[in-house]
């Protein structure tokens, strides 16, 4: 079983070293399946205990044909397109030149946050996360959005010299993220250092004491942004302002931190997978044809767009007792019963087995590849600051990818990338008008 594992990682290990000498932004996708690859080898003595040998055999196979798959797909559709070298100038350190565009659009982003959650008034340093997210509205969704443009600024100012603003900005970006909650979001501040070190001049000198401190400070903000995202804005503002939390109010934290477990119940969720497929609820190629229909509102789609993979696979993993040894399964019960539901993610190879086995895996890995190289392309023929603000959340979505959440993972990709560009478009136009005088003559 491990030498199956130990094989199963060599495609990834082939994609990650292609990718970095290209200096390809999907080297994140690759490399987060590679952190799930390793956390499943460390994941089998106690999945061994729960599933059968065929079960966690079966997990290999899959893991082997998807990896071996998507390597492929992505290194024919690299040949197919026209050779492209990579930009010689870093986008990071182009933003810093550009200072004066790029913060007039992260602070176009916070004036929109700002006004989109201060209409909840004092209700802000009272409620949690969860109570917020049971309350939110489209509105919410866009400034949960605009954080992934907000949070990265504050190393593009570091970068620039601009220590002040540096500080400002990564206090603002820490307080949004309290309220809204998205640690996907919180990554992309780790993402923009690891992007700043993959596009600089000097990457391939980075010592291996760099790279290890940024994956623990990733690590250290998804776990830590877990705790923070339980108390809310409001528990962190009872502490700053020397009131303390309760017991109870304690207990609920450590309690219902994460109804969906930690990450090593990702890959206890893919063998969920390996076992119980196929799931009559999801209908083949589910994630593929949400790919398709991404800018198409699901209730506007006439019954073409499908529910996304990961909340009916809650709902099955709830109604065949997966969750029922979790502290917080009485809560989970109770929104079962309520009709409302959670999700998880087994996996970008667990996702990719729930689309329809084997011959959906190829059409799965096939448009991924797709979607991958292109988006690569897309971002180099894009103005750099325009990269330097969207690319920190491609990271991050890829990452996403990886865990088995692709249509969320793509879909920070198919939605900042434009608004990045509207907002650099905009803010490059009035600029324009202002030099030329018109804003002397307003």
């Amino acid at each position: 079983m491990a030498m199956l594992h130990i094989l199963g990682a060599l495609p990834i290990g082939l994609a990650i070293a292609a990718a970095y000498r290209q200096q390809r932004y999907y080297l994140f996708v690759f490399l987060g399946l590679a952190a799930y690859h390793v956390l499943g080898l460390l994941s089998l003595p106690s999945l061994t205990t729960e599933f059968d040998t065929q079960v966690l055999l079966r997990n290999e196979m899959i893991t082997l044909s998807g990896a071996v798959l998507l390597f492929i797909s992505v290194s024919a559709i690299e040949r197919c397109f026209p050779k492209q070298q990579v930009a010689s100038e870093n986008p990071i350190r182009s933003a810093g030149d550009q200072w004066a565009v790029y913060a007039a659009c992260v602070a176009t982003c916070l004036a929109l946050i700002s006004v989109i959650i201060a209409r909840r008034g004092a209700s802000l340093f009272e409620g949690t996360w969860e109570e917020f997210r049971q309350e939110s509205s489209r509105l919410d969704a866009v400034a949960t959005l605009l954080q992934y443009l907000v949070i990265p600024s504050a190393w593009v100012a570091y970068r620039a010299g601009r220590r002040l603003s540096s500080g400002i900005l990564l206090v603002f970006g820490l307080f949004i993220f309290g309220v809204l909650g998205s640690r996907a979001a919180l990554l992309t501040l780790p993402a923009i250092i690891a992007i700043d070190v993959l596009r600089s001049a000097t990457h391939r000198r980075i010592n291996r004491f760099a790279v290890v401190t940024l994956i623990a400070a990733a690590l250290l903000l998804h776990t830590g942004g877990r705790i923070v995202r339980g108390v809310g804005i409001g528990g962190v503002y009872r502490i700053l302002s020397g009131a303390s939390l309760t017991s109870s109010e304690i207990g609920d934290l450590f309690q219902g931190i994460d109804w969906t477990g930690g990450e090593s119940e990702v890959i206890r969720y893919f063998s969920v997978v390996s076992r119980d497929s196929p799931v009559p609820e999801i209908p083949p190629l589910v994630s593929v044809t949400r790919w398709i229909t991404i800018y198409l509102p699901r209730e506007l789609s006439g019954g073409l767009k499908p529910e996304d993979s990961s909340y009916v696979l809650w709902r099955h993993s709830a109604n065949v007792g997966v969750f029922e040894e979790y502290q917080s399964w009485p809560d989970m019960l109770t929104l079962l019963q309520a009709g409302e539901t959670g999700s998880v993610h087994p996996t970008l190879w667990g996702e990719a087995w729930l689309n329809g086995g084997l011959p959906a895996m190829l059409v799965f890995c096939l448009l991924l590849g797709l979607i991958l190289v292109g988006v690569d392309r897309v971002l180099a023929l894009l103005p750099p600051v325009v990269a330097a603000l969207a690319a920190p959340a491609v990271v991050s979505g890829y990452l996403m990818v990886a865990r088995g959440n692709s249509v969320i993972g793509l879909g920070y990709v198919a939605y900042l990338i434009p608004v990045a560009l509207a907002l650099v478009l905009a803010v490059s136009r009035l600029h324009v008008i202002f030099a030329s005088g018109v804003g002397r003559r307003l």
